[in-house]
């Protein structure tokens, strides 16, 4: 709930949240807390175990082969700072999240991530 909270000080638009399987997701806090959201907060839920459905799985790909390739054997804080810095670099190419999108399958404005889930 706290990543929805700074989620939302920062989105300027409605928001789609596609989110796992993750039993957290599924408490009655949970539930409530979005349904509250609901006015600028749609979900979208994948199916219990389906990585290749997730579009972050493409973005861990991308950093792996980027940012935390050949990287030796990094502490917890530099791999950290390798994230932030791939992160960074993949806002700077619009087509790079749309791509993991497609590559799950999923569109803006189409059918899976702007339907809203019932929780």
């Amino acid at each position: 709930m706290r990543f929805l909270v700074h989620l939302r000080r920062r989105a300027r638009a409605r928001v789609t949240l596609i989110w796992d399987g993750l039993g957290a997701h599924h408490s009655r806090i949970t539930k409530a807390h979005v349904e509250r959201q609901r006015r600028w907060l749609r979900t979208a839920r994948l199916p219990g175990y389906a990585p290749e459905l997730n579009p972050v799985e493409g973005l861990w790909a991308w950093l792996q082969q980027r940012q935390l390739a050949n990287g030796g054997d990094p502490d917890l804080t530099e791999i950290t700072a390798r994230v932030h810095v791939g992160v960074r670099a993949g806002r700077r190419r619009p087509g790079l999240p749309l791509g993991f999108l497609a590559k799950a399958g999923l569109t803006l404005g189409g059918d899976a991530t702007s339907s809203s889930d019932p929780l």
